[in-house]
């Protein structure tokens, strides 16, 4: 397969394969049960003859209906092999896949646990040293993200304006971004994330089948999840990454818009992370009695560990890796209920980055009638939606964001319910842009994959595109693979609708002790 493929796994199965080659299974299928019914067919005919088969001759309709079953017979049996081969094939490829993950994993956990045993053997003093050395080092590391995510750092003080400020004019360090845009980099980073329980395991004096048991790979209580929960306690008791409540507020009037009718109009509604900007787009479709939603949520607007007004800031970040409640989400749900969704309307999500994490979790808390969720570079998460709902996670190969929270269960993400993700390598034999820090993990690298799979044909891909559309009530999308019988059904509108934007803003203490 080609690495610009789209690449699909989990959705329930074992199976990994590039669209192209599910299509063609499941094309073969078709022909199968196509087959069976005209057997059927033929089958009905002969029992009209009044003679005996050994009585029909050539040219008579017996003789003919006989070699039509033949011919039937033939292919059903041929497009039923092909199919069943090409299943083989992508089970097959399925389980190296996971396999040398696996790999990856235990000896990410070996080493990770040699390093940590090796770090406990330091004296008390040396070992607080040095984990303050890691703790300022995990401050840069984030700031560094965050440079590379924003074009430089965006850090405010509380009662700070919190628009973006001219550079300084100090030289600044920029990594070139086709070091950080490679698969390999991804793949080790990945390693990297998940070792890290491992590291303080063998610091504690932990035995390392005991942390295997307890790790990612085994029972799953220990793991990049719970390195977060302990990076958000250790920094709430020191005055850093402090959750606090929001509060949101519409920004403008409802705006008329159309629904959106491909994958690609999706992507392209999910709003930009801005400072001192709306974060959240809710559009609003059918009749009053029986209206359907569809939410929008980005990425990481403020990199500073120091809590301030920005509710999509990296505490929020961790408090989703950690599967706590981060101010994000509580900003979005806050704004769906003042927009007047209510618990029984349909809703479509949709979200860049932790925009990604944020829309998981709100599906998963089941307060609202979540219907599909479609995330695009958000961070792999064991969030399980509930059951009934569409999810496709598209990731980049060569985009880090998804791999900072390491190799996930056994199986990776697609070991959580049945969330189908879609994978490619962003810029597959093109130039790698040098003008944005983090290529892969642009909306706009997104926004091209999203058209890459309105253009597939594959079951999966066209059926949930067809809930989006129909859930939405858009047409049929124009000469794309987007779902035959989209725009019909229940509920289903004319596809015309009102768009509201909603800006949430943390409610934290100000110098003199007031919040605001």
């Amino acid at each position: 397969m080609s690495d610009g493929d789209l690449v699909l796994s989990g959705g329930g199965t074992v199976m990994v394969e590039t669209d192209t080659v599910f299509a063609q299974m499941q094309l073969m299928r078709r022909v199968q049960a196509e087959a069976n019914g005209w057997q059927a067919r033929l089958a009905r005919i002969c029992e009209l003859q009044t003679s005996p088969a050994p009585q029909w001759v050539h040219g008579t309709v017996g003789a003919a209906v006989m070699r039509a079953e033949g011919a039937v017979e033939s292919i059903q049996g041929d497009s039923g092999d092909l199919a069943d081969r090409l299943a083989r094939a992508a089970e097959a490829y399925g389980l190296v896949e996971r396999g040398r993950a696996n790999v990856g994993r235990i000896v990410g956990e070996e080493i990770g646990w040699r390093l940590g045993a090796a770090l406990g053997q330091l004296p008390p003093v040396q070992m607080l040293l040095l984990w303050a050395a890691a703790i300022v080092a995990g401050g840069l590391a984030v700031q560094s993200v965050g440079v590379l995510v924003n074009g430089g750092p965006r850090f405010t003080k509380v009662g700070e304006d919190p628009r973006p400020r001219p550079p300084a004019s100090a030289p600044t360090v920029r990594l070139d971004p086709r070091l950080l845009t490679s698969t390999a980099f991804v793949s080790a980073l990945r390693v990297v994330m998940s070792s890290l329980d491992d590291v303080q395991a063998g610091a504690l004096h932990m035995p390392l089948a005991l942390s295997r048991l307890l790790g990612e790979g085994g029972a799953g209580v220990r793991g990049t999840k719970s390195v977060a929960r302990e990076a958000v306690m250790a920094g709430s008791s020191v005055g850093v990454l402090q959750n606090s409540p929001v509060i949101v507020t519409r920004w403008g009037g409802a705006v008329p818009v159309l629904a959106p009718d491909t994958l690609e109009e999706v992507a392209a509604r999910i709003p930009k992370a801005e400072a001192d900007r709306p974060q959240v787009r809710i559009e609003k479709y059918g009749d009053p009695q029986h209206p359907a939603w569809g939410v929008y949520v980005p990425g990481t607007v403020e990199w500073s560990p120091v809590t301030a007004t920005e509710p999509w800031d990296i505490t929020s970040n961790l408090q989703a890796v950690a599967g706590g409640q981060p101010a994000s989400a509580q900003a979005v749900a806050l704004a769906m209920r003042q927009a007047g969704i209510r618990p029984g309307d349909p809703v479509i999500f949709a979200g860049h980055s932790q925009g990604g994490a944020v829309v998981q979790l709100i599906a998963a808390d089941e307060e609202f009638n979540a219907k599909a969720v479609v995330t695009f570079g958000a961070p792999e998460g064991n969030v399980p939606v509930p059951q009934g709902v569409s999810e496709v996670a598209v990731e980049h190969t060569n985009d880090l964001v998804p791999a900072l929270t390491g190799m996930g269960g056994v199986g990776g993400a697609e070991s959580v319910g049945d969330r189908l993700i879609v994978r490619r390598e962003a810029f597959h034999n093109e130039p790698i842009p040098t003008d944005e820090p983090l290529p892969a993990h642009s909306m706009s690298a997104y926004t091209d994959t999203a058209r890459a799979m309105d253009r597939s044909t594959e079951s999966r891909l066209t059926g949930f595109a067809t809930l989006l559309t129909t859930t939405l009530g858009a047409g049929l999308g124009a000469g794309t693979g987007l779902g035959a019988g989209a725009g019909s059904g229940a509920g289903a509108s004319s596809g015309a609708g009102s768009v509201t934007r909603w800006k949430g803003e943390r409610l934290v203490p100000s110098p003199v002790g007031r919040a605001r």
